[in-house]
């Protein structure tokens, strides 16, 4: 947590970040821009999300993104995160391996 809260004030890490996240989700968005099933469309927007969210690191003040930071670096958060990106994997793990 104190790292991230450093997020802030180091912009040359968050412009890194920003471009990596970026250039993720565009690979996924132009690669993989399918919403045929639940699975799919989920692969889908979390291409979508990184793109929006390497948009903001790249184009959004320190004060903004300060007040981001801040609302979302609680511990109830990464709490919750975690458990929805195990739940969200299994899934995903579930369906492309041919299990559901």
């Amino acid at each position: 947590m104190p790292i991230i809260g450093a997020f802030v004030e180091e912009r040359l890490t968050r412009m890194l970040m920003g471009l990596l996240e970026l250039t993720a989700g565009l690979s996924i968005v132009l690669a993989h821009n399918d919403w045929s099933s639940f699975a799919a469309g989920t692969i889908t927007t979390i291409g979508y999300l990184l793109v929006i969210e390497g948009t903001m690191y790249l184009l959004l003040p320190n004060k903004a993104i300060g007040w981001v930071v801040r609302t979302f670096n609680v511990k109830a958060w990464y709490y919750t995160g975690g458990a929805l990106s195990i739940l969200l994997g299994a899934y995903l793990c579930f369906f492309g391996f041919g299990l559901f």
